[in-house]
């Protein structure tokens, strides 16, 4: 029962996951060619109404036949009627006279054969009713001529008619002419308007409705990626002439062109953009990883780099050592010298400390006011002490910038002492094991070493 239940639940899982992994993506279904519901080709709506047209065509063209036909039949029924009054009213007119109803029957009936006449009826002025024919014909009658039979000259001096002959149309003989007719035209003019429907609907299929649809598809499928993608029209062999399709085309170039310029433009733009906000991102970083009057490394970079040279001194036990230097009495200077006379002094420091260090090996920070740190990788401490000793004796030979030049030597006293530059050093060389702030903490030890001392001196802890 377990397995069944869990058999259920997995068949569940992947008939729920189904339509999420057979769904496009959002990209697809954005840019992918998609007849919407309300879509009505052109073509199509041009074909329909070249049909109704030519239905409608068709139904006029009957009409006027029908009309033509129905005018047609009753001028023939008039001159049937005229040759019916020449030749077989007189004979009337004496089989009445003479009172020969036999030969009065078979005239009317000579009469109703004629194929222009459905019905014949003729009434005589003595009460008998002669008819022959199609009576149904009188109902739906169209064409109906009535006309009285008079005595023939010698017949007597009465000028009272013998009877009424009423002749009526054959609705059946019209309408069967009229069904010719409208079998003639269907054949004819239906056929040929079929053809020529036909050619249209191949022709704006060709010509009209499969380019439209292709630069349907080509702007519904137009996406960032293949925005230049040329048009149909334009891939295509260029033709005789050029329709409306083709200016579209060519506005569609236009408007890539024109577009592919702007883009470039702002490329070009972007490029510019970011090189000048990169400059201003490198120029930000120099400034806060550097001093801003000696330009060597701030405090915040010796935080920074100074626990990466720990962590490779203890992967690959190399010796690492570290120089603090402080400028003697340097609050008292700058007292004396001023803001601007006190940045060139630590500048000039700065300069010295540059000079006794290692291209891409050394490097220098400024900590705080005069003092510096100079960190000496692969350099152990008696190295270290020699680096220290130059230091030193470029900073005594640095002037003071009092009129006075760095002269005497460490350890000097008296008052021209005072005035002369001078620098604490103190060195200390990393321990294994030891945290940053321990060797730094050993090494400004050696800088109160010194300084206590006197000044102008090494000191290593």
């Amino acid at each position: 029962m377990t397995a069944h239940f869990l058999d259920q639940h997995a068949s569940r899982q992947a008939g729920s996951a189904s339509p999420d992994a057979a769904e496009p993506s959002v990209a697809q279904r954005h840019w992918a060619w998609e007849v919407p519901r309300d879509f009505r080709p052109l073509a199509g709506s041009l074909i329909r109404r070249i049909v109704l047209l030519a239905v409608l065509c068709m139904a006029l063209v009957l009409a006027g036949q029908t009309w033509y036909l129905l005018r047609q039949h009753e001028e023939r029924f008039a001159t049937q009627v005229d040759g019916i009054v020449r030749t077989s009213v007189p004979q009337l007119a004496t089989a009445l006279w003479d009172i020969e109803l036999e030969s009065v029957q078979r005239q009317v009936q000579a009469i109703s054969t004629l194929p222009e006449v459905g019905h014949v009826r003729l009434r005589t002025a003595t009460g008998p009713v002669f008819m022959a024919g199609d009576p149904a014909a009188r109902e739906a009658a169209t064409v109906v001529r009535r006309m009285d039979i008079l005595p023939l000259p010698g017949q007597g001096s009465t000028s009272l008619p013998l009877g009424q002959l009423e002749i009526v149309g054959n609705p059946r003989y019209v309408l069967g002419e009229v069904r010719a007719s409208a079998v003639q035209v269907l054949l004819g003019y239906g056929v040929y308007t079929t053809l020529v429907c036909l050619l249209v609907t191949w022709l704006l299929r060709r010509r009209l409705q499969q380019p439209l649809e292709e630069m349907a598809r080509f702007a519904a499928e137009l996406t960032p990626d293949h925005l230049m993608t040329p048009p149909p029209r334009q891939r295509a062999a260029p033709q005789r002439g050029r329709d409306e399709i083709d200016l579209l085309a060519d506005g569609f170039v236009k408007l890539q062109a024109g577009l592919r310029e702007h883009i470039d433009g702002l490329d070009e733009k972007v490029a510019q953009r970011t090189d000048e906000l990169q400059r201003l991102v490198d120029e930000v970083y120099r400034l806060s990883r550097t001093d801003a009057v000696t330009g060597c490394w701030n405090r915040r970079t010796l935080d920074e780099r100074l626990p990466l040279e720990v962590e490779r001194v203890q992967r690959y036990g190399r010796p690492l050592s570290l120089l603090q230097v402080s400028i003697d009495r340097f609050r008292e200077r700058r007292q004396e010298l001023g803001p601007t006379l006190t940045d060139d002094l630590l500048r000039e420091v700065a300069r010295i400390g540059r000079l006794v260090l290692r291209n891409e090996v050394d490097w220098l920070a400024r900590e705080d006011g005069g003092q510096f740190v100079i960190v000496l990788p692969e350099t152990d401490l008696s190295e270290a002490m020699r680096v220290a000793e130059r230091l030193r004796l470029g900073v005594a030979a640095i002037g003071t910038g009092c009129g006075q030049s760095a002269a005497g030597s460490a350890g000097s006293t008296g008052p021209e002492a005072n005035k002369r530059l001078s620098a604490s050093v103190g060195v200390a060389q990393y321990r294994s094991g030891e945290p940053v702030h321990q060797l730094l903490a050993r090494a400004a030890e050696g800088v109160r070493q010194a300084q206590a001392a006197g000044g102008d001196r090494l000191a290593s802890v």
